[in-house]
Parts: structure tokens; sequence; C-alpha cells
């Protein structure tokens, strides 16, 4: 059984003094000393099969809010004080001073490879995953895959001991999609040498009308691994 890890955002929020990451350190120096937001490059691990690439967000998609900055450090300072802090990531091009600031909002965000559109812009996302975790843009999510067939008892003491991490709860219809998404990305392909039968499972908690607690498990695209 593989495992899936998920970590929740808050329990990354780091209260004393956030930095804000960025690969000019003169605009990370100016960020740092003016918002406490995290804001790293933009990537997506679904919009191309095992690779990681740099992507924007899809201006097409009715969230994004528009205005003009001068330079990238603006554009998010502005993005921020107009939305309340509540900003998931800006799009930002030089040649035009166009800011668009994207709200936190709980959907499939659109995206696109950066510099599809326009030359020299530069996209950046409001996240707290640890560093061993990917991100996944589309659904704001902290995803750890873990290639290892492990008992559910092991399997869960292993998401645990990761990051204060835990096996993935499916809460709502925008992570019963993401974690899907992800898992088709990573493709684990198991040869056992005896032929038996894997699948890629899930294991939730489910209540039922009577107050009933009981864990199952699922496979949410049934493939089969030989």
């Amino acid at each position: 059984m593989s495992f899936l890890s998920s970590v929740k955002f808050e329990d990354f929020v780091k209260i004393s003094k956030i930095y804000f990451v960025v690969t000019q350190v003169s605009i990370s120096v100016e960020v740092q000393r003016a918002t406490s937001q995290i804001f790293r490059p933009a990537y997506s691990y679904l919009l191309a099969d095992n690779v990681k690439t740099s992507v924007c967000f899809d201006d097409r998609m009715t969230l994004p809010f528009n205005v003009k900055s001068r330079n990238l450090k603006e554009c998010i300072v502005r993005c921020l004080g107009m939305m309340n802090n509540e900003v998931r990531g800006v799009n930002y091009i030089h040649s035009n001073g166009s800011c668009s600031c994207v709200p936190k909002a709980n959907i499939r965000y659109d995206v696109i490879p950066s510099n599809s559109v326009y030359d020299g812009q530069q996209c950046y996302v409001n996240h707290d995953c640890p560093q061993n975790f990917d991100y996944v843009i589309e659904y704001h999510k902290c995803y750890k895959m873990q290639d290892q067939i492990l008992s559910w008892y092991d399997g869960r003491s292993l998401c645990n001991s990761i990051s204060s991490s835990h096996p993935i709860t499916i809460e709502d219809d925008v992570e019963n999609a993401s974690h899907i998404d992800y898992v088709n990305f990573i493709d684990i392909i198991y040869l056992p040498l005896d032929g038996t039968l894997f699948y890629i499972t899930f294991s939730s908690v489910s209540i039922g009308i009577i107050g009933v607690v009981s864990i199952f498990h699922y496979c949410p695209s049934c493939r089969e691994y030989y």
C-alpha cells in the first residue's frame, strides 16, 4: 500500500518573522520589511507528466484582479493591501506593469506555462509547504508520496513522522480531485516478484448516520499494477 501524506498550512505559519522568498536578493529584503507573507516562484507538477514546470496563473479565470505596478515588489504589496492579505498569488509583467492579484479560494486554479503569453512575466504563489513536500498549485495542497509497501499502521506512523503531516483525508471534491491528479502525475509502478496484484489506495474515516466511526480504504482511479 502506498501512502500519501498531506499537511495543513497553518501548521507551518511562523508567528514571529516570515521571509519573502524570491530569486532577487534586493526584492526579498524590501518585501520582507513590508509584509509577513511567504511568496515563492510558481511551479506545476500536473501541467506536463513527470516535469516540474514554471507556470503563471491563467488571467482568463474570473478571479484575478488587475492593477498597475512599477515592479514586482509593489505588485505583491498592493495586492495584499487591496485584498486584506487574502492573496493566493500574483502575475507581474515587466513590459507593461500589469499586476494580477489572485485571491484565496477553495477551487482548482488554472495555470499556464510562464512566458507562454508574455515575455518576462514573473509569477509567485503564497504557500508554506515544507521543502520535502510537493506544492500542488492547482489545488493549493502539500503532498508527499511514500513509495513504500507498508501496512496501514506502519504507513500512518511514517506519514505522521514527516513534517507534522498525516495520511491524506478527503474532505471535499477539490481534495478528491487534487490527490487523484497528483497520484497520476507520480505514476508509481510496482513489479512484485510473486506477481501479487497491488492497488494505490487511500485511507480515511467514515462517520455513519448513527455516529459509528469506521476506517475505509478505496482506490481513486482503480489502476492495477502487476
